[in-house]
């Protein structure tokens, strides 16, 4: 058996040697595993719409977003009693049709010169009742207002606001008082010219 120059070689299997295209695919594969291994365990998004990259651990139920309790919107008090300060007066300013005087002067010569209603006490007296139920729905709202906000000057505006039903309710009184003794005395109050509506215009 003949040498070569390197010594003899001995048998057996043969070696085998990568190429580097080999090794390239090796690589790949290696790092395709393990790029699928951190998708499973890891959730990655992009920053802020940049090339960088943020991962997260996602939570056990799955999405780790909170959703706040929805807000409750506070509403003003004041709002809701100006929208029933404000029904009321439009009631009462459709149901006289024109200012408290003017009205309180139509109903005396309603009850001097009717044919209908002449000398009847309830000429004056079935208005009063009208007028009592809003004045009673005012008064609760200034009651309110009160509570809601104290003296001040909003409550002065709402009280303000009321002032005609009011002075229609004290002329018609200051009528009933003298109406109770009959259509003389009545009379004789509106001749002075004593009457409250009367005093309002002086």
């Amino acid at each position: 058996m003949s040498q070569n120059s390197l010594g003899s070689m001995p048998t057996g299997k043969k070696a085998t040697v990568a190429t580097p295209g080999t090794n390239q695919e090796s690589i790949r594969k290696k790092r395709k595993v393990a790029y699928q291994n951190s998708k499973k365990n890891k959730q990655v998004r992009r920053i802020g719409g940049s090339r960088a990259l943020e991962l997260r651990n996602p939570s056990a139920g799955g999405s780790n977003t909170t959703q706040s309790p929805p807000k409750v919107v506070k509403v003003n008090p004041m709002i809701a009693l100006g929208v029933r300060a404000k029904h009321i007066k439009f009631d009462f300013k459709n149901y006289i049709d024109t200012d408290p005087v003017a009205y309180t002067r139509s109903l005396m010569r309603k009850y001097f010169s009717d044919h209908v209603h002449q000398g009847r006490m309830d000429v004056f007296t079935l208005p009063l009742d009208r007028l009592y139920e809003w004045h009673h729905s005012y008064e609760e709202v200034l009651a309110e207002v009160l509570q809601v906000e104290g003296c001040t000057p909003r409550r002065d505006s709402v009280q303000k606001a009321g002032q005609p039903l009011f002075d229609a309710i004290r002329y018609l009184e200051d009528i009933w008082c003298s109406v109770i003794e009959g259509p003389a005395a009545l009379r004789t109050a509106y001749n002075k010219k004593l009457l409250a509506w009367q005093r309002a215009t002086q």
